[in-house]
């Protein structure tokens, strides 16, 4: 397999552009439920929701990936995600009762989100040359915390102009530009043994891969509710 020295610099740079109208966007939704509401909760709930999709099903999503075109599956999570955000932007906006849309909204976008994620890691070294894996990887978890530390002096200049609508379409239009130049890329796809696939389901797959993820998850939730008790018992005394 012939390997671009320069695709997966083009790759992760479309990805940032996409990342950096994707934070924008959720630094803004903060902003504005926090001045609706007055409390912090629901901005913890709502970065809660987002994640526990990957927390109990980042095992099927991974499987899910495999199964699919890595390109096919990073434009699905991509296009999942920004029409998450236009629901929550949208339901901001309106005169909304209830927190919880928000929370499935996110909940929803999480799932998208797992989904490009898992395509994206499994696509890394097929873009990468082996001496240059290190490199890009380092590039790929570079991405989302320097879309952190830029998004946030954008997103507050465009709040005070343009509102919570504004940054929703510069969102827009940077996911327009990173989606679209990766649609037109010409991206490695791994062989794939249809014959096997065939016989086995995902959902035999998954039944199969059980155990491991329960006990995992399990484990994972145990430490989560000891750190919560021993975070409020703290507060308390």
């Amino acid at each position: 397999m012939t390997r671009s020295r320069i695709l997966p610099y083009s790759f992760f740079g479309l990805q940032g552009l996409s990342m950096l109208g994707s934070r924008m966007t959720s630094i803004a939704v903060g902003i504005k439920l926090f001045h609706d509401t007055g409390q912090a909760t629901p901005l913890l709930l709502l970065s809660f929701f987002n994640e526990l999709p990957l927390f109990f099903f980042g095992n099927w999503i991974g499987m899910a990936a495999d199964r699919w075109k890595r390109k096919s599956a990073i434009l699905v999570g991509d296009t999942g995600q920004m029409a998450c955000a236009a629901l929550l932007v949208g339901c901001l906006v309106g005169d909304i009762r209830s927190l919880w849309p928000l929370y499935a909204i996110a909940a929803v976008q999480g799932l998208f989100m797992a989904l490009q994620s898992s395509a994206t890691s499994a696509l890394t070294p097929l873009m990468a040359q082996d001496k240059d894996l290190d490199r890009i990887n380092s590039l790929k978890e570079l991405l989302f915390p320097l879309a952190g530390v830029i998004a946030p002096s954008i997103a507050g200049m465009l709040y005070e102009t343009s509102g919570l609508s504004g940054i929703l379409a510069a969102d827009l239009i940077t996911f327009l530009l990173g989606t679209g130049g990766i649609a037109i890329l010409a991206l490695p796809e791994m062989r794939r043994d249809e014959s096997r696939e065939d016989r086995s389901g995902l959902w035999a797959e998954a039944v199969q891969e059980l155990p491991v993820p329960l006990e995992a998850e399990a484990a994972s939730v145990s430490v989560s509710v000891f750190r919560m008790v021993e975070f409020y018992s703290q507060r308390a005394s």
